[in-house]
């Protein structure tokens, strides 16, 4: 059963223009061009798996289309030594030049946009379409600073994948968690008291370690991945949202401890009220979806807020804009104690636009749907794309 990895890897500009370069996306971590991307560490711990049977697609993304070129060569400086060990392969601008030209070629030039740079859901999009060429029967999708610890991991993270557990449908999906290394810091209080998701997924897991996550970590099937595509319309917890997603639509999708990481501290951030935004917009975006839903159907079941405690109903239910007023308050109010008036005022004008936001009336299912009619034509249809590695 071929395996392969999917590991998106963010690169922004060198150091000394991190502060003034434009962003053309917001990521949630990216490794400077003159950095050491902690993707190093990832690939050194696939070589000691007892597994080695898989293949790795690196999908370099950078944060500013100026710095694309540089970033591909580097990156493929990068993955040099480790051809010798592992079957990986590049996924970086001459490769996504050549997915949009077949995408047009084939008739799916509209999907370029949506299949593309860009949000999250439409960068692991183009990692399924990798995984989907390459011939994986199972795609692993790790973010860049995750460390594998255990040598049997990927047994772990695969054994129940394909099999029906205790007489229940067969298992196409799984999630494992991803816990910070070091000790558990002190949280800031807009996010102790009104963004803690981590004691939430410790609540789900019964795990009290801390800092653990559930994002960067998934695990699924050929039969899934063809038929469900990750939302290329969503701005953050994507992940979540794709396990949400594939239950709608008949899929099981299991959460697991046995196969966690431990996700590495990181070169270069986004302000903390950048995140707070994209974390936002991405419960918004779900709790929209399931508000849209149809009701029960052939190939489509309801997924009520309720069947997803505790993590992520808690960011989903009707508390949703309180808890953001609440944290953007306290984040606000931390930024003007720190003289860090910009930032203030900047986290004031986001709480605004995400109530705005909120507000306006959107058919999120309805035009996820639209995209997962095209996703499996498409799927169906991709003659030739293995022509995007060649050298």
């Amino acid at each position: 059963m071929k395996k392969v990895f999917v590991i998106p890897t963010y690169w922004g500009p060198p150091l000394e223009h991190v502060k003034s370069a434009r962003k053309d996306f917001v990521l949630e971590h990216f490794t400077p061009l003159d950095g050491q991307c902690p993707v190093i560490n990832l690939l050194d711990s696939l070589k000691k798996l007892n597994d080695k049977d898989f293949a790795v697609v690196l999908l370099g993304v950078s944060n500013h289309k100026g710095y694309d070129i540089q970033m591909q060569k580097k990156l493929q400086v990068l993955i040099d030594p480790y051809k010798e060990f592992l079957d990986v392969k590049l996924f970086a601008l001459r490769q996504m030049t050549r997915v949009r030209d077949l995408l047009t070629i084939k008739g799916f030039g509209e999907l370029t946009e949506h299949i593309e740079y860009g949000n999250p859901g439409q960068i692991k999009n183009l990692g399924l379409l990798a995984a989907h060429v390459l011939g994986a029967e199972i795609a692993i999708i790790l973010k860049d600073n995750s460390l594998i610890e255990l040598p049997d991991w990927l047994e772990l993270a695969t054994k129940n994948i394909g099999r029906a557990l205790k007489g229940e449908s067969a298992v196409y999906g799984a999630m494992g968690c991803s816990c910070v290394e070091g000790v558990k810091e002190k949280l800031p209080e807009w996010k102790e008291k009104s963004w803690d998701e981590s004691s939430v997924v410790e609540e789900l897991f019964n795990d009290n370690r801390g800092n653990m996550f559930l994002e960067g970590n998934t695990v699924v099937h050929r039969k899934l991945f063809e038929k469900i595509p990750y939302d290329p319309f969503i701005l953050g917890k994507e992940d979540i949202d794709y396990l949400i997603s594939s239950r709608m639509y008949g899929f099981e999708f299991i959460l697991d401890e046995k196969f966690c990481v431990k996700s590495c501290s990181v070169p270069e951030k986004p302000e903390e009220w950048e995140c707070f935004k994209r974390d936002a917009m991405g419960f918004m975006h779900i709790r929209k979806k399931l508000k849209t839903q149809p009701e029960a159907k052939e190939g489509f079941v309801p997924v009520p807020i309720s069947s997803l405690q505790p993590y992520p109903a808690k960011f989903l239910e009707s508390t949703l804009i309180p808890n953001v007023r609440a944290a953007g308050k306290l984040l606000t109010l931390q930024y003007n104690k720190t003289a860090k008036s910009d930032l203030a005022e900047k986290t004031e004008k986001l709480v605004s636009t995400l109530e705005s936001a909120y507000e306006k009336e959107e058919k999120v299912f309805e035009r996820y749907n639209d995209f997962v009619c095209k996703w499996r034509k498409l799927m169906r249809e991709t003659g030739n794309f293995d022509k995007i590695f060649e050298d």
